[in-house]
């Protein structure tokens, strides 16, 4: 049981040190709602539909909407299901882009949020951002939803809810409240103000135009010690691989009206980094947007504006045109591990396992020496002995982790050097005070008491 306890306590310990000292730290921040109101159907419901219409005198370069509501939600532009969340419990949010969806005039916002809570009605909020001339004409509204708490079709069926011939007539206002729910708000993967910031950059190519492969490098250098987001946008009419300081990705498609924001803080490090993307058009003209952008806890860096794209014969990428003139909608896509990188990982924590597996072996037979020439005991009593404050301090790590899965929570501000200070000498104190207990039962001495108040 004590070599059990030991072995757990370094696994612990490792992945605790691994998490405090990563170079990516990312942090939980609830959205920004502006003048938007938190809405719930007028004496609560299990299920809330919403839906809003707004004018447009003329199309905004980029807009997005953020949503957040209870339990799980679907959004909806006009007709068009554009993302949706779901956190039982908990409260789920989404930033989306959804400027190709809308259209000159009238347009539809709509949002089904459902309760799975008891006792908890289903409730939500939303907020419009854009770049752009015609964003005066998103400006937040809260009168002007309108809500439901059960579906109805019209037109024998024909037309749902969330279509924009539906006619909301008799819906009625919703109840605005003041203060958020009770479980905390579930920060969005991407915030707004990076969609917003990944549509800077231009459309660039090699001065060969004729040419329908190349690649292009852009070195930049992180002085910070932490990052909290770290995003690349590619968009380009065929297909391109991606590598991050020498660690290269599978192959990726994507097209000029689509731009796919792929998280490279991972694969990140204090000081200078390379990012390299070989692409190859299928149609022309050929032109390639690269876009990003570095979040630190002190400033946000972008690396795409500066035009800082390198061909392979080491001159500049050609600017053809800004990226908010013909901007592509962004979606989030995944970047697969290459094996190197894992094996890499792998190979950093073990060597760390055994350094702290090592060192907690050596401080056993410290220990368990102590106890046999000072204490009396035993080789088993002085392992026991040993393994106590282990595992009180594995309780604690385990604990730390399970909070760490929650995205609701944030419990960054604990994996820090003054933590496994406190750890440390808390299992120094712990086997020390055994020690001279022990010590004190051989010799017989009077084990020391608290001053009895007069």
């Amino acid at each position: 049981m004590a070599l059990f306890i030991s072995i757990l306590f370094c696994l612990l310990l490792t992945q605790a040190l691994e998490r405090s000292t990563s170079f990516w730290r990312p942090s939980v921040n609830s959205p920004d709602w502006g003048q938007s109101a938190w809405l719930i159907y007028p004496g609560g419901s299990e299920v809330l539909y919403l839906r809003k219409k707004i004018t447009l005198s003329g199309l905004p370069k980029l807009a997005t909407i953020s949503v957040a509501a209870t339990d799980t939600f679907e959004a909806f532009i006009n007709g068009q299901k554009v993302g949706g969340q779901e956190f039982m419990g908990g409260t789920p949010s989404e930033t989306l882009d959804i400027t190709p969806q809308l259209k000159t005039g009238q347009n539809i916002i709509a949002i089904r949020s459902v309760s799975s809570t008891s006792g908890v009605p289903a409730q939500g909020i939303a907020r419009l951002m854009c770049a752009g001339y015609y964003c005066r004409d998103l400006i937040d509204n809260n009168s002007a939803w309108r809500t439901e708490h059960s579906e109805k079709k019209q037109r024998n069926g024909l037309i749902t809810w969330k279509h924009p011939d539906y006619n909301d007539v008799h819906w009625p206002m919703p109840t605005m409240l003041h203060t958020p729910p009770a479980n905390p708000v579930i920060a969005p993967v991407l915030s707004a103000e990076d969609l917003l910031e990944l549509h800077k950059g231009y459309w660039i190519w090699t001065p060969r135009m004729l040419e329908n492969a190349t690649s292009f490098t852009r070195k930049f250098n992180i002085p910070e010690h932490r990052i909290i987001s770290a995003w690349l946008g590619i968009s380009v009419d065929g297909y391109f691989r991606l590598s991050v300081n020498g660690i290269t990705f599978d192959r990726q498609t994507s097209s000029r009206s689509k731009m796919g924001v792929f998280n490279i803080a991972p694969y990140l490090h204090h000081g200078t980094n390379t990012v390299t993307v070989l692409a190859s058009n299928d149609e022309s003209p050929y032109r390639i947007a690269i876009t990003g952008l570095v979040r630190t806890p002190q400033t946000v860096r972008s690396f795409s504006s500066d035009q800082q794209w390198f061909l392979p014969d080491h001159k500049r990428a050609v600017s053809l045109f800004k990226i908010s003139n013909s901007p592509p909608s962004l979606f989030l896509s995944e970047l697969s591990d290459p094996t190197n990188f894992i094996f890499k990982q792998w190979i950093d924590r073990t060597w760390k396992f055994l350094f702290i597996l090592c060192l907690t072996i050596l401080c056993w037979a410290l220990f368990a020496w102590l106890c046999r020439h000072f204490g009396g005991l035993t080789q088993r009593q002085g392992a026991l002995l040993f393994s106590q404050p282990l595992a009180i301090t594995s309780l604690f790590l385990w604990a730390l982790f399970m909070v760490d899965k929650d995205p609701r929570l944030d419990p960054s501000i604990l994996y820090n050097l003054s933590t496994f200070n406190i750890i440390g000498i808390f299992i120094l104190a712990w086997l020390s005070a055994t020690v001279l207990l022990a010590t004190a039962r051989v010799k017989k001495l009077p084990e020391p008491r608290l001053l009895e108040e007069s």
